[in-house]
């Protein structure tokens, strides 16, 4: 069973760590289409990168959704 989170990239010049955005569940059950939704929608977002601490603003087209084995782990924090 494979999970689909959005992740986004740091800009930071020296960081460029990934992180996790949001958890949108189980595959097989994600409705068809929801990602391309979710990349179409909304403004831009400050997100302050919890690795090197700047803050910059990031846009619907800059998440990149992935799939996973498992899902995140128990305690992780969504950003949207």
């Amino acid at each position: 069973m494979k999970h689909v989170i959005l992740v986004w990239r740091c800009k930071g010049k020296n960081c460029g760590q990934s992180h996790l955005a949001k958890y949108l569940g189980e595959k097989e059950k994600i409705e068809e289409g929801v990602i391309i939704r979710l990349h179409a929608k909304g403004d831009a977002v400050l997100i302050r990168c919890p690795k090197c601490g700047e803050q910059h603003l990031y846009g619907p087209n800059e998440l990149r959704s992935l799939e996973m084995p498992s899902p995140p782990p128990d305690g992780y924090k969504e950003i949207l």
